[in-house]
């Protein structure tokens, strides 16, 4: 592969695509070309393992847009996290930006991170977020923008600062920084472990709003089944469970205290209610409370399992605070390391992409 010195490089995975991938191609072209004539830049179309003509049409393309980098890819379909991680690898820009094949968020995004790494010279990495405020969700069935919503908010809990979308793909990296961080997900959990590992790095992350447009069934045959959308949001839950268990064992135990303090209220109130004086307090307050339970037995036994789960749960969680606490030092430890051995080995900044081509 030849030396090229892009300021941006935009990563773009495809599987199956032939319907498509010309005319994102061309869109994101002409947008570069026409709003920043003087920016270098390169587009590396990963191709994912497609059975389909693909790859025949990246390199149709290519011959019309010399930015285009063709032949990019492999045989079997590995995944869309695999298809990033080798476009991060094969990138040589200062800036990479990952955009979906069907442009569901539309090319002024690029110019909008862009503007965002201008504006703020520290920012490590900016992500496109429909569900922060002024962000916008169009054409999405409202069933799977609700599960989407909830599952990004239970998801943002294992990752610092205030993040309303940690599963997008459509983010702008400092290309430096992205390059030196091993990676291991295939999947769509990629868009997690890349944010967890950047934040252990200490990352400048920036959210801004985006604008989520799925387009025309007919025109984008190959939406999610429900049973894959499920599938999917059940492996990013178990990545966010092991990122930070205490995001969601945090919710349980707060809910298991909610019962055990109302249930406390209820005996209160009853035991006030039943409350006579008779000789001295103390035997008053017997009386009255032994009244309450005769009454409603069933109180005092769901607060007393309330209270003792919680306060278990309690326990864990702090357990598991330390121990999350542990992980991340030693993660950070473990990626100076291998950026140190890397700085020592002299490792070439342009990967040999052509290993793995197919095309």
């Amino acid at each position: 592969m030849k030396t090229r010195n892009p300021i941006l490089s935009v990563i773009i995975p495809c599987y199956n695509e032939k319907d498509i991938i010309a005319t994102t191609l061309e869109t994101i072209c002409c947008y570069l070309n026409e709003k920043y004539p003087n920016l270098e830049y390169e587009i590396l179309p990963i191709n994912d393992g497609s059975n389909d003509d693909t790859a025949v049409i990246i390199c149709e393309a290519s011959n019309k847009f010399s930015q285009i980098i063709p032949k990019l890819g492999y045989n079997n379909n590995r995944g869309r996290g695999a298809a990033i991680k080798f476009g991060i690898a094969c990138s040589q820009g200062k800036y990479v930006i990952c955009l979906d094949a069907d442009l569901s968020y539309d090319v002024n995004h690029i110019g909008e991170i862009l503007e965002s790494f201008n504006l703020d010279p520290s920012l490590d990495v900016v992500v496109v977020s429909p569900y922060m405020p002024k962000g916008t969700v169009v054409g999405v069935p409202i069933i799977r923008r609700l599960i989407s919503r909830a599952a990004n908010w239970l998801l943002s809990g294992s990752l610092p600062g205030k993040l309303h979308t940690v599963t997008c793909v459509v983010r702008g990296y400092r290309g430096k920084l992205v390059r030196q961080i091993p990676f291991f997900e295939n999947s769509k959990e990629l868009h997690l472990e890349m944010l967890s590992k950047l934040c252990v790095q200490g990352a400048s992350v920036l959210e801004i709003p985006g604008r989520l447009h799925w387009k025309n069934q007919k025109q984008s045959p190959r939406r999610k089944t429900s049973q894959k959308f499920v599938s999917s949001a059940k492996k990013h839950l178990l990545y966010g469970l092991l990122l930070k268990p205490t995001r969601f064992f945090l919710a349980v135990a707060g809910f298991i205290m909610c019962v055990a303090i109302y249930e406390t209220i209820v005996i209160m109130w009853t035991t006030y209610e039943n409350f006579s004086w008779n000789d001295n307090l103390s035997h008053s307050l017997w009386l009255a409370m032994s009244t309450a339970y005769s009454q409603s037995p069933h109180t005092f036994g769901i607060a007393a399992v309330a209270y003792v789960l919680g306060f278990q749960l309690l326990f864990f969680l702090t357990l598991c605070q330390v121990l999350t606490m542990q992980h991340n030092e030693n993660q950070k430890m473990i990626l100076y390391f291998g950026q140190r051995q890397n700085r020592k080995n002299n490792i070439n900044n342009e990967p040999d992409c052509d290993d793995d081509k197919s095309l």
